[in-house]
Order: structure tokens, then C-alpha cells, then sequence
């Protein structure tokens, strides 16, 4: 099994697929997802900490999942691309604000939905929030309705 020490991107870049200067476009990423899943073969069906390096968020995933939450769980969900969050000299690097950000926002999503929409009675069990539910493609939090 391979293990890519600059984290998932590093591996986007060495196929040859970069990220977007600013914004989310679908298209490059479903373009550089597609590239990164070619270059990790049937690794893509490992846990994502067995194939990736720095993975806290969602370790027992499938690579191939990891990914995907990457993409539309992050990048899709606040409005930008990869390099909104990694660096680009160093995908793996973990000493970046934002890392903590979103390990503190995702931690926060999993208690909603797992300690509190469970116990609110005639809720529909499927019920689930996510980053989507408050960033609505924006990278802070919305506050009002618009």
C-alpha cells in the first residue's frame, strides 16, 4: 500500500491536476478527484489514514470517501478550493488556523447530530446538518436568511 506523506493534494499536483486559484469550480474538482482516485488505484478502498498523512477528521473512511467529503462536505459547502485551507508547499501541514477551525466546526456538526436532533422528539431519524446548513458556499458562517 502506498502512503502519500504530502497528504491528498499532494497527489492531485503530481498527476498534474491543480487547484483553483480562488472559488469553487465543479468541474476541476470533479476533474482533479477523478485524477487523484486514477493515481491511487485500489488503495482508494483503504482507510483514508492509511493512505493519506494528517487525517484526524473522518479516519476510517475509504480514501475514496475521504475525498469526496473533502470536496463536497468542505471545498463545495464553503465556496472554495483546496488551497482556501492547505498549502500548497506542504498539503499535509497541519499548523494552519483554519485546520483547527474546521476540526472544532466538524466536532460540533457530529455532537448536533449525534447528542441533539437525536433526542427531539417526532424529528425525522434521517435528520442530519452539515456544513452546508450555515456556510451556504460562503466561508463563514451565515448569519442572516439571505
Amino acid at each position: 500500500m502506498r502512503r502519500f506523506g504530502g497528504g491528498l493534494l499532494f497527489v492531485a499536483i503530481a498527476c498534474g491536476v491543480a487547484a483553483a486559484a480562488d472559488g469553487y469550480d465543479p468541474d476541476l474538482a470533479a476533474a482533479r478527484i477523478a485524477t487523484i482516485l486514477a493515481g491511487l488505484g485500489d488503495d482508494r478502498l483503504q482507510s483514508a489514514h492509511k493512505v493519506f498523512t494528517g487525517v484526524t477528521i473522518a479516519p476510517t473512511t475509504s480514501a475514496e470517501r475521504y475525498l469526496r467529503i473533502m470536496d463536497e462536505g468542505f471545498a463545495k459547502s464553503l465556496g472554495v478550493d483546496c488551497i482556501h485551507c492547505h498549502d500548497p508547499q506542504n498539503w499535509a501541514r497541519d499548523a494552519q488556523r483554519k485546520f483547527a477551525i474546521t476540526r472544532g466546526m466538524w466536532d460540533m456538526v457530529y455532537r448536533i447530530n449525534q447528542d441533539h436532533l437525536r433526542k427531539i422528539e417526532g424529528i425525522d431519524r434521517k435528520a442530519r446538518i452539515n456544513c452546508t446548513t450555515c456556510h451556504r458556499g460562503r466561508t463563514t458562517p451565515a448569519v442572516t436568511m439571505d
